[in-house]
């Protein structure tokens, strides 16, 4: 088995329902006749960021016009990119986060970031789209599991699990959801935190301290989301200890 983390933007604090009507009717207008509407409705989901997200997600994964699914896929992703830094070129692909290969952190073309903890024989792997991909296999039975910014996909024994985000899964798919349940613990960091753990460059117009506000930052998200996550004692206790000295590493390297 592989132990995955998903590391997502949160949503933010539940809305008004004024709020959640403007969403949806802003959805909508991404599938108006008119090009200047589905443009400006773009912006404005964009704008308005995490409270979005869900609804944004739900019709990126199920809403019936293809160029709704296209452009609320795309405001979902500008929504987790915003942060991102810009100076520096976004990475991608595999990272290991520990000396002993214990955890490793995949990161995918969009930013989409996941860590896997592996467990017996697995894969990950970036696929098309930004997407990441893990294969795990226990005891003869294969799980698999792709993330992308809008879906979450489930495959057990040849049959497959989709949706939006593990709420709908749950609902939903009860049997899916307790498989990811137990591999799948969601931690609050977001991609731009994912980027500074594995980037260890100094963006040029960022002053030292506020570089060292970011890095310790991303690295107490990191190491907050390992101890709270179902993980072994010995493992988790293992993890904090290698990134606490990784962390403390890095911001003394950065402050000489």
């Amino acid at each position: 088995m592989a132990i995955v983390l998903l590391l997502p933007l949160l949503a933010g604090p539940a809305q008004a329902d004024g709020d959640q009507k403007k969403i949806l009717k802003l959805i909508e207008q991404m599938n108006d006749d008119s090009p200047e509407v589905r443009v400006r409705a773009s912006i404005s989901l964009a704008e308005i960021g995490r409270p979005a997200l869900e609804a944004l997600k739900k019709a990126a994964h199920e809403h019936q016009a293809p160029g709704v699914r296209e452009r609320a896929e795309q405001a979902v992703l500008s929504i987790y990119q915003r942060d991102l830094r810009k100076d520096t070129e976004m990475w991608s692909g595999m990272f290991p986060l520990d000396r002993g290969g214990r955890a490793v952190l995949v990161i995918g073309e969009t930013g989409l970031p996941v860590i896997v903890i592996p467990r017996g024989r697995y894969k990950a792997q970036t696929i098309d789209k930004g997407g990441i991909q893990i294969t795990s296999v226990e005891g003869g039975v294969e799980t698999k599991i792709l993330y992308t910014v809008s879906q979450i996909q489930v495959t057990l024994g040849g049959k497959v699990f989709s949706t939006f985000d593990e709420k709908d899964l749950k609902a939903k798919h009860p049997e899916a959801y307790a498989a990811l349940a137990g591999i799948c613990p969601v931690p609050p960091l977001n991609f731009a935190q994912a980027q500074v753990i594995i980037n260890s460059s100094r963006p040029p117009n960022q002053s030292v301290e506020d570089y060292v506000t970011d890095l310790q930052k991303s690295y107490e998200s990191l190491i907050e989301l390992i101890r709270g996550s179902s993980l072994a004692a010995d493992l988790s206790g293992a993890l904090v200890t290698e990134l606490e000295r990784v962390r403390d590493r890095r911001v003394e390297q950065a402050r000489k």
